[in-house]
C-alpha cells in the first residue's frame, strides 16, 4: 500500500506478527482467524485514514511551503521595486511642480513689476507713486518727519518731437531718467508723472538738501548733450519743490498741488529753474525763487 510511509510499514508489519506470537501461546485456530480478521479490519480502517490525511496535506510536503515562500519572497521584491519606481516617479514630479512654482512666482514677481512700472522709463509709474507717496506722508506725520515732493518738467518737450521726431523723444525721456538717478539717493522715490512729467519724492531731508537736490538735477540736465544717431539736442528742465513736516489732515493730493503751483511758478519766470513752495503758518502758503 502506497502513502503509508516507514512509520506505517513498521506498524503493519507488527501487525502481521500478533497471530503467530497468538499461535505460540497455544491459542485455537478460531481464536487465531478471529484476532486476524479483526486486525486486518483494523489496519485497513488505519490505511483508509491515513490515505484522507494524506489527501489533505500537499503531496510535497515541505517543499511546497518552500515554493510558496520564494513566491511571497519574489512578490514582495517585485512590489518593492514598483514601490520604487512610483517613488522616484513621485519625485520627479514633485521637482517639476517646484520648478513650475518656481517659475510661476517669477512670472508673478514680473506682472507685479509691469503693473507698477512705466513701460518706457522703468520707473514707477504715476498709480503705484500715488500709494507710496501716501505711505510716506503717514510716516513723515507719525514721526514728525520733513520730506519735499519735486514735481518736474523738461522745457519745450513738444518741439523736441516735432524736430527730431518721437524715437528721440523718447531717447530724451529715458537719457534725462538715467541723469536723474545718477543724482539721487536710493531711498528716494522716483516716478514718471505723466507724458514729459516726472515726481520725486525725498524722504526725510532738509529744506536745504531738498533745494540742492533739485539744483543738482536741474544743472545736470541742463550740460547734457542728447545725441542719439544724427540728432542732438539741449534739453532744460524746470522743478517746483514742495518741502515741509506734513501736518495733521495734509494729504498726499495737498503736497502735490503745491509742487505743482511750484513748477507753475517757475515755468512763469522763465523756466529752467528750481521755485521752492513752504508752507508758513502765518500766512498760509507762500512761494520763493530759490534759482
Amino acid at each position: 500500500m502506497t502513502g503509508w510511509g516507514p512509520a506505517g510499514r513498521a506498524a503493519l508489519a507488527g501487525l502481521a506478527l500478533v497471530p503467530a506470537i497468538l499461535a505460540l501461546w497455544g491459542v485455537s485456530m478460531t481464536m487465531l482467524l478471529t484476532v486476524s480478521l479483526v486486525l486486518l479490519g483494523a489496519a485497513f480502517l488505519f490505511w483508509r485514514e491515513m490515505r484522507r490525511m494524506a489527501e489533505r496535506v500537499p503531496a510535497a510536503g515541505p517543499v511546497p511551503a518552500r515554493g510558496r515562500l520564494h513566491d511571497l519572497l519574489a512578490a514582495s521584491e517585485d512590489q518593492r521595486r514598483e514601490l520604487e519606481e512610483k517613488t522616484q516617479a513621485l519625485e520627479r514630479t514633485i521637482g517639476r511642480l517646484e520648478e513650475y512654482k518656481r517659475l510661476i512666482e517669477q512670472q508673478n514677481q514680473a506682472l507685479k513689476e509691469l503693473a507698477i512700472r512705466d513701460g518706457l522709463t522703468g520707473i514707477y509709474n504715476h498709480r503705484h507713486f500715488q500709494e507710496l507717496l501716501d505711505r510716506e506722508v503717514a510716516l513723515a506725520q507719525r514721526h514728525d518727519r520733513e520730506l519735499a515732493c519735486l514735481m518736474m518738467d523738461l522745457d519745450h518737450f513738444k518741439k523736441v518731437n516735432d524736430l527730431h521726431g518721437h524715437q528721440f523723444g523718447d531717447f530724451v525721456l529715458k537719457e534725462f531718467v538715467r541723469l536723474v538717478r545718477r543724482e539721487i539717493r536710493s531711498s528716494d522715490i522716483f516716478a514718471r508723472y505723466g507724458g514729459e512729467e516726472f515726481v520725486l519724492l525725498l524722504p526725510s531731508i532738509s529744506r536745504e538738501g531738498a533745494r540742492r537736490a533739485a539744483e543738482k538735477i536741474r544743472t545736470a540736465v541742463e550740460a547734457h548733450a542728447f545725441r542719439l544717431h544724427e540728432h542732438e539736442r539741449r534739453v532744460t528742465v524746470t522743478i517746483g519743490v514742495y518741502h515741509g513736516k506734513p501736518a495733521p489732515g495734509l494729504t498726499d493730493a495737498d503736497i502735490l498741488r503745491c509742487a505743482d503751483r511750484a513748477l507753475y511758478q517757475a515755468k512763469a519766470r522763465g523756466r529752467n529753474r528750481v521755485f521752492l513752495h513752504l508752507p508758513d503758518p502765518t500766512i498760509g502758503l507762500w512761494e520763493k525763487t530759490v534759482a
